[in-house]
């Protein structure tokens, strides 16, 4: 193919074959890594005790690494205890 009176090769996609960073399966596995610390240590510490740089670090990632997972700390927060309290969000209770 020419352009502008200049020869084009054309693009050979097996030369540069498309390599995946990660396995498919590994933003869940680091999803689940991330509440699993959030849990335990909303059990051990309470809920100031899973602030996001304490989770991110317990699980050995980074603090930015979070907003890939999570909106806010809400979600994470929902999560975890919904991991810890199976069906705590479907019947919300009433308090007298």
């Amino acid at each position: 193919m020419q352009l502008g009176g200049r020869a084009l090769e054309t693009w050979d996609d097996s030369q540069h074959p498309i390599v995946m960073r990660y396995r498919p399966d590994h933003k869940a596995e680091v999803h689940h890594k991330i509440v699993k610390d959030a849990s335990r240590r909303v059990r051990s510490e309470g809920l100031n005790g899973a602030a996001v740089a304490a989770v991110m670090r317990g699980a050995g990632l980074t603090h930015g690494g979070f907003y890939r997972h999570f909106g806010c700390m809400d979600e994470l927060l929902m999560e975890s205890s919904e991991r810890e309290f199976p069906g705590i969000h479907e019947h919300p209770g009433s308090c007298p």
